[in-house]
């Protein structure tokens, strides 16, 4: 199994809530054990920028879940997990 990366990280100033050494067990259909070296909870579209560019000036690979099924995660990632949980999506116009 790969070992996570423990490189010091210094947060930027963002109002991201990085989670580290993050859990992924719960997040997957096997429910296998499985993890990211950080983990972020996405509840707004407008989160998404500052997302990717927090990944991008960290140098960091990063995986984004939705809260679908049939997702299996065999190991764990050196990198940022964002878990969407945005709600409340609609028709604008028709």
């Amino acid at each position: 199994m790969p070992v996570l990366s423990t490189a010091p990280y210094n947060p930027p100033m963002t109002a991201l809530n990085l989670i580290p050494d993050f859990d992924l067990t719960a997040h997957n259909t096997l429910a296998l054990a499985a993890r990211s070296r950080f983990g972020v909870k996405i509840g707004k579209a407008e989160d998404f920028p500052a997302l990717y560019a927090l990944a991008a000036e960290q140098n960091l690979p990063l995986r984004i879940l939705g809260g679908g099924s049939n997702v299996v995660l065999s190991r764990d990632f050196d990198g940022i997990t964002a878990l969407v949980s945005i709600t409340g999506g609609g028709i604008i116009e028709n």
